[in-house]
């Protein structure tokens, strides 16, 4: 298992999926799920090293920029934008709010915890030991005007490479 998340092939700096996934934001599984439609979606090819995949730094950085770009264009608007700002909207009611075509998307934002879904506008505790959160429309409303701003995307959200250097 390599030490390190970067390696030089032939006078070019590749990475791999984690050192992808610090940078951009993008889970290791979506990557390997987007690498296995590379035929269809154009994904860089990997050079492998053992069984760790690298992929051209400059290269898969600019086509995960693109690609996030495609996606956010292409979201779909909040579907009930004319409710009651102070109503409190629950995960699926959320979903469906902000256009997801799933809960865990808004799940899967909560798990990681790393501040870029807002926090819960009111949370309760079920007898079950679970926490039911809501949000009001307007939070909602207000992380989906920001979420939509260009720059938001891979580039703009790294969770720790603005804060590191890495060596060219």
């Amino acid at each position: 298992m390599p030490t390190t998340n970067r390696i030089d092939v032939d006078g070019r700096p590749h990475i791999n999926r984690a050192e992808i996934a610090d940078r951009t934001g993008i889970s290791a599984k979506t990557q390997r799920n987007l690498y296995v439609e590379r035929a269809t979606n154009g994904h860089p090819e990997a050079h492998l090293q053992g069984r760790e995949a690298f992929f051209d730094e400059q290269r898969v950085i600019e086509w995960y920029t693109a690609w996030a770009e495609h996606k956010q264009a292409n979201r779909r608007p909040p579907q009930d934008d004319a409710g009651d700002a102070d109503e409190l909207l629950d995960v699926p009611a959320a979903t469906r709010f902000l256009g997801y075509a799933s809960q865990s998307t808004i799940r899967g934002y909560l798990a990681r915890n790393d501040g870029y879904f807002p926090e819960a506008d009111d949370c309760e505790d079920l007898p079950s030991g679970r926490v039911r959160r809501r949000w009001k429309r307007s939070t909602l409303r207000a992380f989906a005007a920001r979420a939509a701003r260009p720059g938001d995307a891979v580039t703009g959200r790294s969770r720790r490479s603005r804060h590191r250097t890495h060596p060219s």
